[in-house]
């Protein structure tokens, strides 16, 4: 459910390019709490940035 017709998350345009975050501890009535989850897109940004510095780091 949104309050915008036709509604896309960022990770359904680019999710190469997203972390998506939810916490789910209020929902749950759990205060206090920091419980959720977090996505990642298999093929993600994320990862290439740790490769190339990595790359960089034996370099040198």
């Amino acid at each position: 459910m949104t309050f915008v017709d036709n509604f896309q998350s960022l990770m359904t345009e680019i999710p190469h390019n997203t972390i998506y975050v939810y916490s789910f501890s209020k929902h749950l009535g759990c205060n206090g709490w920091r419980l959720g989850v977090i996505a990642l897109h298999e093929k993600n940004l994320i990862d290439d940035l740790i490769a190339f510095q990595s790359l960089m780091i034996e370099k040198c």
